[in-house]
């Protein structure tokens, strides 16, 4: 298996198992998962929504690095995960891109998510980290995604 499809209410959902990328497309809008193992930053899922000539990354750091959406057992179960990635950036207005930075961190438990990393542009739009008491705090200072990594892992594979 290369390629699975799977159409929902929010478009259609593809998993390419040979370079573990998911991608939802709704209307004239691309939402991209793509896990990455390690790195700088360590294990990170980043989210990459496209619309027309506007594009917003979202790293989303976690404890543990989630093997199910790098390499799923269960592509439908895994499936299920994107989709709920997937319905939070579609549900925000392109205006409320720090209420769906938030909603990242809410929306999954303190053991898998620890910060959500959000760059519009040339920069940093908004970060939010998850404290030690599970409190989401908004951060004060972080450095800029295109000085040490200034594309996506899309970018390398295309």
């Amino acid at each position: 298996m290369h390629e699975k499809h799977w159409k929902t209410a929010y478009g259609d959902l593809f998993f390419d198992s040979k370079s573990s990328i998911w991608v939802l497309k709704k209307d004239s809008r691309t939402i991209t998962v793509i896990a990455w193992k390690g790195g700088p930053k360590g294990p990170m899922l980043e989210l990459v929504s496209k619309e027309k000539d506007r594009q917003v990354i979202f790293e989303i750091l976690e404890k543990n690095f989630d093997n199910e959406l790098f390499e799923p057992e269960s592509p439908d179960k895994a499936a299920e995960k994107v989709m709920k990635l997937c319905k939070i950036i579609c549900n925000h207005s392109e205006n409320s891109i720090y209420g769906c930075t938030k909603e990242l961190l809410q929306q999954f438990p303190n053991e898998q998510f620890k910060a959500v990393h959000t760059y519009y542009g040339n920069g940093l739009f908004c970060g939010m980290k998850r404290t030690l008491l599970g409190k989401i705090k908004k951060l004060d200072f972080m450095p800029c995604r295109c000085m040490n990594n200034p594309g996506t892992r899309l970018d390398s594979l295309v």
